[in-house]
């Protein structure tokens, strides 16, 4: 299903956050007749999101039915594995925003953990080359707020969001596979399977991995996706390093709490570019910064060095 094939229906949106609010403007601008869930449908954000939105119904999940939706939009909070959503028809707005989109200019982000600074790494390597980039989803800015005019989008997903993917992007990036969200996939087998959807479309080109991690490295080859896997490792970037500014390269992923970060980031850039140099590399790393807590070095002291992952 595509965001824009649900013109004219009547559609429940499953949260009433900020992707919930985004889901419900963009349905009203397709003439959608839509009503907000929430498991607390008189709570403040519920009352609050509706009145932004002008919809004049909240209902509770044990609801559903009575309004008879012919699709339902869900929150990334939303397990798709609720007992209420059983028959009825329901995806998250990233994966239908997504199947409308020229997967060519996508490159999505996923993994247990490093998605955020792997994905600004990405967009800073590809701005430093000149292209227009931006980086939405899971890192807190909605898919539907991008520019049809953008070079690339850097989408971060989660396992939530990727578990509806029904397309792929052209490049994906998986950071890392390991157990996270047991509770809304309701198993680690489902964890795994979910997060990988992500990959499991035609229109994927290069997937981009740290090789090592046996979950992945099995799961990937089953899903016979392995054979496009893109190493920068001949490429004349990675031949580049042996040189002085190469070093000097090397030196700063050193110096940084990310490296491993970096090495992704740089594979996925050259995907989406393969001009791209070290000098871009160099100007990406002097543009980026650590994420409020996410391998944030806040100080040292008796040659410890503290970090702040949280």
């Amino acid at each position: 299903m595509r965001l824009s094939e649900l013109r004219n229906m009547r559609v429940l949106v499953w949260g009433a956050a900020r992707e919930g609010v985004e889901a419900a403007k963009k349905l009203v601008e397709q003439n959608c007749s839509i009503a907000f869930i929430a498991d607390q449908p008189t709570s403040d954000v519920a009352t609050q999101s509706a009145a932004e939105t002008f919809v004049t119904t909240v209902l509770s999940p044990d609801q559903i039915s009575s309004w008879d939706p012919d699709f339902i939009v869900r929150s990334p909070g939303v397990s798709r594995y609720r007992s209420e959503l059983e028959g009825f028809d329901s995806s998250s707005l990233l994966s239908l925003w997504m199947a409308d989109q020229d997967s060519n200019r996508i490159i999505g982000v996923t993994g247990t953990k490093g998605k955020s600074t792997t994905s600004t790494l990405i967009a800073n390597i590809l701005q430093a080359a000149g292209h227009s980039v931006e980086v939405v989803g899971n890192i807190g800015v909605p898919v539907t707020q991008t520019s049809p005019t953008s070079d690339f989008i850097v989408v971060e997903v989660s396992s939530y969001q990727a578990s509806d993917c029904t397309t792929s992007p052209s490049i994906a990036v998986i950071t890392s596979l390991d157990i996270d969200h047991i509770p809304w996939h309701q198993s680690i087998e489902n964890y795994h399977r979910d997060k990988l959807n992500l990959v499991a479309y035609p229109e994927l080109r290069h997937i981009v991995f740290h090789q090592g991690n046996t979950n992945l490295d099995n799961r990937l080859e089953a899903l016979g996706v392995t054979t496009r896997r893109f190493s920068y490792s001949n490429h004349s970037v990675h031949v580049a390093l042996a040189t002085p500014q190469g070093e000097e390269v090397q030196k700063r992923m050193g110096n940084t709490t990310f490296p491993r970060n970096l090495e992704l980031a740089m594979d996925a850039a050259l995907a989406a570019d393969p001009s791209l140099t070290l000098s871009h590399v160099l100007t990406a790393l002097d543009n980026t910064y650590p994420l409020p807590s996410r391998q944030q070095i806040v100080g040292d002291r008796n040659k410890r060095v503290f970090v702040d992952d949280a």
